[in-house]
């Protein structure tokens, strides 16, 4: 034993094949390491990927779907406010076509007295614009209320006859609503919504009148109903009004093709106004069951973006850090599986590069069970191979530099 502590030469038979097997023991350590780490890590930041992608769009989608039902709401609301103002219109031709003396002073063409007959109601009521007309279409008398004075301003002698509605009274059109029509006119003074009515006297017409709100008056009051900015069209998809401000490229942005709606019950539409992203929902424009233009609910849709990029940002960043740990796991694994051939290579490496020369730092002892560990073919144990005649053999753990080297005598 003592004499085995000195240098120990291996002989050339033992050199050659180790240096091949070291060789050989790289080369399967590359791939190993390959086939353990790079596959794991690339299907690691695959699933990241899309795990983001989907968290994202299902984080996003939530905020995505209500705003489109805040949308279509905002125009229900704002057709149904639109109803409303219909109905406060038929209630208050009623009041004046049946107040008394109206359809005589109509009939006998009396201005004085059908001004004053109809001015207090129309105070009273904040009646925004009134016109009374003849048999023929031709405007008697109007009294249109004046936004900054609040004082009504007279005229007369304006033809309306080839107004729709007025058209269908005096043709004495009735439908299932009656015989009272309502539509969008761009006037001198603005833009209005108009309901008509007859004006009889003994069952004669002798006259129309018409009543109506300015378009600015009542999309401002749906904005404050619908909370989204209004947007009125003409039946050919023109611009009438809007609670909007002019925007830089002008109101002719906001303007539809007048077939754009006439396959489909409403429209979506993306708009770009003072540089911010809007979404509009239009839809025909409906009074007593009959379209006579479009009215479209407006909102900004710069918070979907906002909400979209803080939802990937954060989503993203708790991803990288799960991918991170998960790769540093699965490192850390890799290593440890490859961490016993990365050993016998060490020793092989050793055996190679100083054959010559081995210094033994311990004593040798015997090991078989460590032989039988590394290599069970050929084993010696009879617990392994009880029917296998035994040939005892003598093996040694030699303890060096760069690892453990057994040494098996003949």
């Amino acid at each position: 034993m003592e004499r085995l502590s000195a240098r120990l030469e291996l002989p050339a038979s033992l050199r050659a094949p180790t240096t091949l097997l070291a060789r050989r023991l790289h080369k399967l350590i590359l791939t190993i390491r390959a086939k353990l780490i790079l596959p794991y890590v690339l299907l690691t930041v695959l699933v990241a990927l899309v795990g983001t992608l989907i968290a994202t769009r299902l984080a996003t989608a939530n905020a995505r779907e209500r705003f489109y039902n805040q949308l279509n709401e905002s125009a229900r609301v704002a057709a149904d406010g639109l109803v409303r103002r219909e109905r406060v219109h038929l209630e208050n031709l009623r009041l004046l076509v049946f107040t008394d003396g109206v359809a005589e002073s109509v009939a006998l063409r009396d201005l004085p007295a059908l001004e004053e007959r109809t001015l207090p109601i129309l105070l009273n009521n904040r009646v925004e614009v009134l016109s009374v007309l003849d048999a023929e279409g031709m405007e008697l008398l109007t009294l249109a209320r004046q936004p900054e004075s609040n004082r009504y301003l007279r005229t007369t002698g304006t033809d309306l006859a080839g107004f729709a509605p007025v058209r269908r009274v005096l043709d004495g059109v009735t439908d299932l609503q009656g015989d009272k029509y309502a539509g969008l006119l761009t006037t001198h003074l603005g833009s209005y919504l108009f309901t008509a009515a007859p004006i009889r006297r003994a069952d004669q017409l002798v006259g129309v009148m018409v009543l109506g709100s300015r378009l600015d008056t009542v999309l401002a009051e749906l904005k404050a109903q619908s909370q989204a900015d209004v947007i009125a069209l003409d039946e050919d998809g023109r611009f009438l009004a809007t609670t909007l401000a002019e925007p830089d490229e002008g109101y002719g942005v906001l303007e539809i093709e007048p077939q754009a709606l006439s396959a489909q019950p409403s429209l979506l539409r993306s708009l770009r106004l003072y540089q911010r992203p809007y979404e509009s929902l239009y839809a025909p424009l409906v009074t007593r069951q009959t379209p006579v233009g479009v009215l479209a609910a407006v909102l900004p849709s710069q918070y979907i973006f906002d909400t979209q990029a803080l939802s990937r940002n954060i989503i993203g960043v708790i991803f990288a850090f799960l991918t991170i740990a998960v790769i540093v796991l699965g490192f850390v694994l890799a290593q440890y599986i490859v961490r016993p051939i990365l050993r016998l290579r060490a020793i092989s490496q050793a055996v190679a590069h100083r054959p010559q020369a081995m210094h033994l730092s311990s004593s040798i002892t015997r090991a078989p069970q460590v032989f039988r560990t590394l290599s069970c073919h050929g084993c010696v144990n009879p617990i392994c191979h009880p029917a296998r005649p035994v040939r005892r053999r003598a093996a040694y753990a030699l303890t060096l530099p760069h690892g453990a080297f057994m040494i098996r005598g003949k």
